[in-house]
């Protein structure tokens, strides 16, 4: 008979056995609540989207994401209509119309339509400290799942050029030989044809090397430090990493070569690689 196995529990200590904290335990508080509510609030806008737009089935995958898309451009303009910024409070205008599933839709009656579900579940588009602590939670989520569409197209088609706009129905992108990068480095290179937007708010899930791109490519200052720390901390076990990070910043293709090097090093597998 095999004896019971017995749970075993750890503590970090000093050098004299003194318990201390542990310094690399996540300090911020798990906010099971506020996500489940988040999940909640999706599932509902998805069933309320099938809705209006006449898709009969969940499991048609194409469909559902571009409800999915939807639903995360009528986040951004309800946001961007609370905060009093950006592009989306211009772009949709009274006349502007969602299409999915052959059906069009007036996107501003939708937007309000989402935004009254989101308060049913705790999410208010304000300018409260509270509230929007809760919709940068939301948004994390809606981009993780957003992004889905963005990975499955370059599972399917590559990743060889990185968007650096996308306005009007117009895209720019820049092909990835201009920074010394070629298709072996492209398991690195994970999120690199997402929409900018994207880019700003999912970078941990991005490539090591959609990583560099953006570090290089960001000329203003402001910007520059989020690129620099995750930068740096993709590639800590390089030596001086911050120099190099100061020398990239902005840099857009001057140092090719140096680009180059650090994918072939990525390659050696010597970092860790994004979730897919």
């Amino acid at each position: 008979m095999v004896p019971p196995t017995r749970a075993v529990k750890r503590r970090n200590v000093d050098v004299d056995g003194n318990e201390i904290p542990d310094s690399k335990r996540n300090k911020a508080v798990p906010e099971v609540e506020k996500k489940h509510n988040a999940l909640l609030f999706i599932l509902q806008a998805h069933e309320y989207l099938m809705s209006q737009f006449n898709v009969a089935y969940k499991t048609n995958i194409d469909e559902i994401a571009d409800l999915t898309s939807i639903l995360v451009t009528c986040h951004n303009y309800n946001r961007q209509t609370s905060n009093g910024v950006g592009g989306l409070r211009v772009l949709i205008t009274e006349s502007y119309k969602f299409k999915a599933n052959d059906v069009e839709k007036l996107a501003r009656p939708v937007a309000l339509e989402l935004n009254e579900i989101a308060q049913l579940y705790g999410f208010r588009y304000s300018r409260n400290e509270e509230d929007r602590k809760n919709i940068g939670t939301l948004s994390s989520i809606l981009s993780l799942i957003g992004g889905y569409r963005h990975r499955q197209n370059e599972v399917r088609l590559g990743n060889v050029v990185i968007m650096r706009t996308k306005k009007n129905g117009e895209e720019q992108t820049m092909e990835l030989t201009r920074f010394g990068l070629n298709n072996s480095h492209a398991p690195f290179l994970t999120g690199c044809s997402y929409t900018p937007s994207l880019h700003s708010s999912m970078k941990q899930s991005l490539g090591l090397l959609t990583i560099l791109i953006n570090l290089v490519m960001n000329t203003e200052e402001k910007y520059q430090k989020a690129w620099k720390d995750s930068f740096c901390q993709t590639f800590k076990l390089v030596p001086n990493i911050e120099e190099m990070a100061n020398l990239l910043a902005g840099s857009k293709s001057k140092y090719s070569a140096l680009i180059r090097q650090l994918g072939d090093l990525c390659q050696r597998l010597l970092f860790r690689l994004p979730c897919c």
